[in-house]
């Protein structure tokens, strides 16, 4: 086994709030110069860029993992990561369905959600309002997540907005987390991380990157195989003397 390098949080210009620079081959070329070996792919309640970048990995070396954060109607977000984009999509569409349209005061104040080839070409707009909770709560989006033999793990946690922490006052730990995510900010201090250690869950750090310059702000070292989506599940549930820490 070896130590492999990961940011498991990074939007594409398919999330309203994310700069017109992370288009597919952007995003795997920072990725790599970051000295990345896997990122996933989380725009806000829709997985729909995820094919695009995974094709505009395979001029490198990095493993792309489709996912998804999903906003629960509690204002919580919580990250899905899949083995493959079908399932991905899958939870997209049962997101999607009930979000509502989007109208042009939405699209003024939030921007465009640019769906783009692998080499960043817009191919379409989403015409749902990404940026809206959708109908599902903390336990239904968890449990949509796992339908689909996904992760689920609660965004952010040490944020003061739409995290489970800043919305609960605590992380409920009936809820099966696969692990909890500390942003670049909370990557940093060792009190902070030992707070939400203390809960049992793993701890990733992940840079929840809108903005290229971003890519890599906080990492991930699992102690795996080989790079897969299968190593990374062994390695948050210490499978096999397999392990994750905070780069």
């Amino acid at each position: 086994m070896f130590f492999l390098t990961t940011d498991l949080h990074i939007h594409t210009k398919l999330s309203p709030c994310a700069s017109e620079e992370m288009t597919p081959r952007a995003i795997t070329k920072k990725a790599q110069e970051m000295g990345l070996d896997i990122i996933a792919i989380c725009d806000h309640n829709s997985s729909r860029n995820s094919a695009a970048v995974i094709e505009a990995a395979k001029h490198c070396s990095i493993l792309v993992i489709p996912g998804i954060e999903i906003e629960t109607r509690d204002k919580i977000h919580v990250i899905g990561l899949f083995s493959d984009v079908k399932s991905a999509l899958k939870v997209t569409e049962e997101i999607r369905i009930k979000l509502p349209c989007v109208d042009e005061k939405y699209s003024s104040h939030f921007g465009e959600q640019i769906l783009m080839t692998a080499d960043g070409i817009p191919c379409g707009k989403e015409d749902k309002a990404l940026a809206n909770s959708s109908h599902f709560d903390l336990k239904e989006v968890v449990r949509l997540i796992k339908q689909h033999d996904g992760l689920a793990i609660a965004a952010h946690v040490e944020r003061p907005s739409f995290s489970v922490y800043s919305q609960l006052g605590d992380v409920p730990l009936d809820i099966p987390f696969d692990a909890l995510e500390v942003s670049p900010v909370g990557n940093r201090p060792i009190g902070l991380r030992e707070k939400f250690a203390r809960y049992g869950f793993p701890l990733i750090g992940s840079s929840d990157s809108h903005y290229l310059s971003e890519i890599g702000r906080a990492k991930t070292r699992f102690l795996i195989e080989k790079p897969s989506f299968e190593e990374i599940n062994l390695a948050l549930h210490r499978v096999g003397g397999r392990g994750v820490s905070l780069a």
